[in-house]
């Protein structure tokens, strides 16, 4: 694996983590003894639940952005529909005989 290669593992790691970190801190903590207005777990729990859909809202735009990306690139600059003619001596049936 290349460098790239490497840092978008890492990257996408990381993104998981934080997607699945608010997740299991709103499950454990979902059961609490809860204080009141003023609850710290409470705000905890809010924050986490606007991370969690931040977060996926942002990894779908990316996820759905580089579909396209490559779609276009695959259309445009890989396709097999593009034929580039070729100019070699063959192609134009040039005998090279005497």
């Amino acid at each position: 694996m290349n460098r790239k290669k490497i840092l978008y593992v890492i990257l996408a790691c990381i993104l998981v983590l934080a997607l699945v970190y608010p997740v299991v801190f709103i499950a454990l903590e979902s059961d609490h003894d809860c204080k009141g207005d003023d609850c710290p777990i409470c705000f905890d729990i809010y924050l986490c639940c606007n991370a969690v859909k931040n977060l996926s809202l942002a990894a779908i735009n990316i996820i759905i952005a580089c579909l396209i990306v490559s779609e276009i690139f695959d259309g445009f600059i890989y396709s097999d529909t593009v034929k580039i003619p070729r100019s070699d001596l063959v192609a134009l049936k040039v005998k090279l005989s005497r």
